[in-house]
């Protein structure tokens, strides 16, 4: 299980560099100490198995050590960005009736000694609850369990192949499920997760990622690396990428910049982790496929009526095995909508939209409802309008998705103020990054006089495309 990762790694790589960034590094002899410490901390702190915990923390090794003093003593980890807003970050940890909230400044002096028990924990108790936008707007906690996550992450390992000399370059919030996977992937093989602070300061981190040898990417990464101009790093052998989908034009620009490493192209959900990914050898006949399913997932494309859809037509993706979510946090009515028995077996209903060629290789096609896949994160467009109605003088806000080659879909905000309201883009834009985490704040906003409305008097996003 997730609380058995660090203590398996200590006995096997004791001496093993585990985790390093730009405030130095932990062995897992080290990493395991600094755990214990924290989990005594929160020990003291009455958090005890099965208590929710709120991380807000960043990309630092006691982040991660912190991570792992949680399961430790058998709580449920809820990582969420370190830029979300005081009030959000209040709201979220109300929902979970979380009995601690951690944030960067808390590690240090949270550290106790003194040895703490390891909580036996089973494959059916809940190892974390992570946040990710539904389309009504209201982030929903993704619940998962230890069993799940393991399975995920046996899936990942059997045909990723990390191994323990293997540097992780990791580039990726941690409060994002593919940046934590880095974590456990590491973890499980004795592999050095190698930590950047943000994805915007890659293109002056070069130096510190040709150490990689193993590089997590994301469409944002790879335009931030052309933009760089970046050489060959002799020792990358293995890129990965989810998210979004890469553009053809980028598997071609890495392959030819790496031609010694294996690329993978990935697909998945938070709620059951992953579900595709294109074999390296089928990347130049099917560049803009997903993939098939990974080890152990079952996938079936179903019409309306939940009928299975024939070679080409284009259905909704529902998914089978044992890395599916346990369900949403306090979420009943959203449960029942995603997880439904097909054929007698459960499955997660993704809203996906996907068809599959006569090779069996899966195609998406777009979402069911109108999220937005922006650098990697589903971002719920009711999120962000509500974010921007809060500010006295707009009236009327609507946001969408648009093409964006480094980040897959940039997050686009239209406005209607209120006559007179003495607000520029400049003010808008400061006063919405002082409501939203970072990665949801509108890349492109503007003002307009009227935004346009259907008939019915409803905000025609269509006419904004």
């Amino acid at each position: 299980m997730m609380n058995d990762l660090l203590r398996h790694a200590r006995q096997r790589w004791p001496t093993a560099t585990a985790v390093d960034s730009v405030a130095g590094s932990m062995s897992y002899a080290t990493l395991e100490a600094r755990a214990c410490a924290l989990a005594a901390g929160l020990a003291a702190r009455g958090v005890g198995t099965g208590d929710r915990i709120l991380l807000a923390a960043s990309n630092s090794p006691d982040a991660v050590a912190a991570m792992h003093a949680i399961w430790r003593i058998g709580a449920v980890l809820s990582w969420i960005h370190p830029s979300t807003p005081e009030g959000k970050r209040e709201r979220l940890a109300a929902r979970l009736a979380a009995r601690a909230v951690l944030t960067d400044p808390d590690l240090p002096g949270l550290a106790l000694g003194g040895e703490t028990d390891y909580a036996q924990r089973s494959a059916d108790d809940l190892a974390a609850i992570l946040f990710t936008s539904g389309s009504e707007g209201e982030p929903k906690g993704v619940m998962l369990q230890h069993g799940a996550m393991r399975a995920a992450l046996d899936a990942i390992q059997s045909y990723l192949g990390y191994r323990s000399d293997d540097v992780v370059g990791t580039a990726l919030p941690l409060s994002f499920d593919y940046g934590l996977y880095q974590l456990l992937l590491a973890a499980n093989v004795g592999a050095n997760a190698s930590l950047l602070p943000e994805l915007a300061l890659l293109g002056k981190a070069e130096s510190a990622l040709r150490a990689a040898t193993v590089l997590p990417l994301m469409p944002s990464i790879v335009a931030l690396l052309r933009a760089g101009e970046v050489r060959a790093w002799p020792g990358l052998r293995l890129i990965t990428s989810t998210g979004a989908a890469l553009a053809p034009a980028q598997i071609d620009w890495l392959l030819t910049h790496f031609p010694k490493a294996t690329l993978y192209s990935m697909y998945g959900l938070t709620e059951c982790k992953r579900i595709s990914y294109l074999p390296p050898e089928w990347l130049a006949r099917k560049p803009g496929s997903i993939g098939v399913a990974i080890p152990g997932t079952r996938v079936e494309i179903v019409d309306e009526g939940g009928v299975s859809c024939p070679t080409g037509a284009i259905g909704e993706l529902i998914v089978k095995g044992p890395t599916l979510m346990a369900g949403y946090w306090n979420d009943p009515p959203a449960t029942a909508r995603a997880l439904r028995l097909q054929g007698g077996e459960l499955a997660l209903f993704t809203g996906d939209r996907v068809y599959r060629d006569g090779d069996g290789h899966l195609y998406f096609v777009g979402r069911s409802d109108d999220i937005i896949k922006s650098r990697g994160m589903k971002v719920a467009p009711k999120e962000v309008e509500a974010a921007l109605l809060e500010i006295d003088g707009v009236i009327a806000a609507a946001v969408i998705g648009i093409d964006d080659a480094m980040q897959g879909q940039a997050i686009a905000a239209y406005v209607e103020l209120a006559p007179g309201a003495p607000l520029a883009v400049s003010a808008l834009r400061r006063l919405c990054a002082a409501r939203l985490e970072a990665p949801l704040v509108p890349k492109h906003l503007h003002i307009v006089a009227a935004l346009p409305r259907t008939p019915n008097g409803k905000i025609d996003k269509a006419a904004l495309r």
